[in-house]
Protein backbone atom coordinates (compact mmCIF):
# COMPACT_ATOMS: atom_id res chain seq x y z
CA UNK A 1 0.00 0.00 0.00
CA UNK A 2 3.08 2.62 0.88
CA UNK A 3 4.66 1.54 -1.81
CA UNK A 4 1.80 2.17 -4.08
CA UNK A 5 1.21 5.90 -2.34
CA UNK A 6 4.13 6.51 -3.19
CA UNK A 7 4.48 6.11 -7.10
CA UNK A 8 1.05 7.59 -7.21
CA UNK A 9 2.60 10.63 -5.73
CA UNK A 10 5.84 10.30 -7.70
CA UNK A 11 2.80 10.01 -10.90
CA UNK A 12 1.00 12.95 -9.73
CA UNK A 13 3.63 15.25 -9.45
CA UNK A 14 4.20 15.08 -13.42
CA UNK A 15 0.50 17.08 -13.30
CA UNK A 16 1.10 19.88 -11.08
CA UNK A 17 3.26 23.00 -11.92
CA UNK A 18 3.02 24.41 -9.04
CA UNK A 19 4.90 21.07 -7.35
CA UNK A 20 7.32 21.30 -10.18
CA UNK A 21 8.19 25.00 -9.87
CA UNK A 22 9.33 24.12 -6.49
CA UNK A 23 11.19 21.13 -6.91
CA UNK A 24 12.42 23.48 -9.77
CA UNK A 25 13.56 26.17 -7.42
CA UNK A 26 14.48 23.73 -4.35
CA UNK A 27 17.08 21.72 -7.25
CA UNK A 28 18.66 25.45 -7.68
CA UNK A 29 18.77 26.02 -4.07
CA UNK A 30 21.06 23.14 -3.94
CA UNK A 31 22.88 23.97 -6.41
CA UNK A 32 23.85 27.35 -5.44
CA UNK A 33 24.80 25.97 -1.81
CA UNK A 34 26.90 23.27 -3.57
CA UNK A 35 29.07 25.78 -5.79
CA UNK A 36 29.01 28.40 -2.73
CA UNK A 37 30.77 25.09 -0.58
CA UNK A 38 32.75 23.77 -3.25
CA UNK A 39 34.08 28.07 -3.59
CA UNK A 40 34.78 28.14 0.10
CA UNK A 41 36.72 24.67 0.13
CA UNK A 42 38.83 26.45 -3.07
CA UNK A 43 40.12 29.57 -1.01
CA UNK A 44 40.56 27.22 1.89
CA UNK A 45 42.75 25.11 -0.08
CA UNK A 46 44.54 27.58 -1.90
CA UNK A 47 45.10 29.56 1.14
CA UNK A 48 46.65 26.95 3.19
CA UNK A 49 49.26 25.95 -0.44
CA UNK A 50 50.15 29.39 -0.07
CA UNK A 51 50.85 29.10 3.12
CA UNK A 52 52.40 26.03 3.28
CA UNK A 53 54.62 27.74 0.07
CA UNK A 54 55.60 30.09 2.27
CA UNK A 55 56.61 28.27 5.06
CA UNK A 56 58.94 25.96 2.31
CA UNK A 57 60.21 29.02 1.28
CA UNK A 58 61.93 29.40 4.75
CA UNK A 59 63.09 26.29 5.18
CA UNK A 60 65.18 26.58 1.73
CA UNK A 61 67.54 28.60 3.62
CA UNK A 62 68.13 25.50 6.88
CA UNK A 63 69.82 22.40 7.26
CA UNK A 64 69.57 19.52 8.91
CA UNK A 65 67.33 16.42 9.33
CA UNK A 66 64.85 18.45 10.88
CA UNK A 67 64.75 20.86 7.97
CA UNK A 68 64.80 18.13 5.80
CA UNK A 69 62.12 16.11 7.19
CA UNK A 70 60.07 19.14 7.38
CA UNK A 71 60.36 19.99 3.79
CA UNK A 72 59.30 15.89 2.83
CA UNK A 73 55.99 16.11 5.11
CA UNK A 74 54.87 19.62 3.20
CA UNK A 75 55.81 18.67 0.40
CA UNK A 76 53.75 15.63 0.80
CA UNK A 77 50.75 17.82 2.20
CA UNK A 78 51.02 20.22 -0.97
CA UNK A 79 50.58 17.06 -3.19
CA UNK A 80 47.48 15.94 -1.27
CA UNK A 81 46.09 19.64 -1.79
CA UNK A 82 47.09 19.82 -5.18
CA UNK A 83 45.30 16.99 -5.72
CA UNK A 84 42.46 17.93 -3.46
CA UNK A 85 41.96 21.36 -5.26
CA UNK A 86 41.89 19.33 -8.80
CA UNK A 87 38.79 17.01 -7.87
CA UNK A 88 36.92 21.07 -5.98
CA UNK A 89 37.84 22.68 -9.66
CA UNK A 90 36.22 19.62 -11.39
CA UNK A 91 33.50 19.49 -9.40
CA UNK A 92 32.88 23.13 -10.07
CA UNK A 93 33.30 23.13 -13.95
CA UNK A 94 30.55 20.19 -14.06
CA UNK A 95 28.51 21.97 -11.65
CA UNK A 96 28.73 24.99 -14.13
CA UNK A 97 26.28 23.02 -16.68
CA UNK A 98 23.65 21.71 -14.32
CA UNK A 99 20.68 23.01 -14.91
CA UNK A 100 17.17 21.24 -14.48
CA UNK A 101 13.76 23.35 -15.87
CA UNK A 102 10.70 22.69 -15.37
CA UNK A 103 10.19 21.11 -18.67
CA UNK A 104 12.91 18.31 -17.57
CA UNK A 105 11.20 17.54 -14.21
CA UNK A 106 8.25 17.61 -15.95
CA UNK A 107 9.40 14.97 -18.67
CA UNK A 108 11.21 13.16 -16.49
CA UNK A 109 8.18 12.54 -14.17
CA UNK A 110 5.71 11.77 -17.19
CA UNK A 111 8.57 8.88 -18.20
CA UNK A 112 8.11 7.58 -14.77
CA UNK A 113 6.08 4.68 -15.53
CA UNK A 114 8.28 3.66 -18.36
CA UNK A 115 11.15 3.73 -15.89
CA UNK A 116 9.90 2.04 -13.19
CA UNK A 117 8.27 -0.59 -15.60
CA UNK A 118 12.07 -1.75 -16.62
CA UNK A 119 13.43 -1.86 -12.97
CA UNK A 120 14.12 -5.29 -11.07
CA UNK A 121 12.44 -5.11 -7.60
CA UNK A 122 15.76 -4.29 -6.24
CA UNK A 123 16.38 -1.23 -8.79
CA UNK A 124 13.07 -0.12 -7.59
CA UNK A 125 13.49 -0.15 -3.93
CA UNK A 126 16.87 1.64 -4.29
CA UNK A 127 15.26 3.90 -6.43
CA UNK A 128 12.84 4.80 -3.93
CA UNK A 129 14.89 5.08 -1.03
CA UNK A 130 17.14 7.66 -3.09
CA UNK A 131 14.38 9.59 -4.27
CA UNK A 132 12.11 9.47 -1.16
CA UNK A 133 13.10 11.51 2.40
CA UNK A 134 10.10 10.43 4.48
CA UNK A 135 6.41 8.81 3.96
CA UNK A 136 4.17 9.35 7.00
CA UNK A 137 0.93 7.72 7.65
CA UNK A 138 -2.09 9.97 9.57
CA UNK A 139 -3.92 6.79 10.99
CA UNK A 140 -6.66 8.73 11.47
CA UNK A 141 -7.83 10.48 7.83
CA UNK A 142 -5.80 7.26 6.18
CA UNK A 143 -3.30 9.36 4.33
CA UNK A 144 -0.48 8.69 3.29
CA UNK A 145 2.43 11.93 2.65
CA UNK A 146 5.94 11.52 0.63
CA UNK A 147 8.50 13.63 1.22
CA UNK A 148 10.81 13.76 -2.00
CA UNK A 149 14.56 13.98 -1.84
CA UNK A 150 15.78 16.96 -4.58
CA UNK A 151 18.91 15.42 -5.43
CA UNK A 152 17.15 12.18 -5.76
CA UNK A 153 14.98 13.76 -8.33
CA UNK A 154 17.86 16.16 -10.33
CA UNK A 155 19.54 12.82 -10.70
CA UNK A 156 16.61 10.84 -11.92
CA UNK A 157 15.89 13.79 -14.56
CA UNK A 158 20.01 13.51 -15.53
CA UNK A 159 19.60 10.03 -16.02
CA UNK A 160 16.40 10.37 -18.19
CA UNK A 161 17.96 13.11 -20.44
CA UNK A 162 21.07 11.19 -20.85
CA UNK A 163 18.91 7.36 -21.96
Amino acid sequence: MIEQAVVDQIRGIAGNPEVVGKVVRQLDEQRFAGREGLEREKRVIEKDLQRLGEEMSSLVRMTGKLATDRMADMQDRVAVLERQLREVRDQLAESVGQTVDAASVRKTLQEFDGIWAEMTPREQEKFVKTLVERVTYDGTTCTVTVGFRTAGIRQLCVEVENR
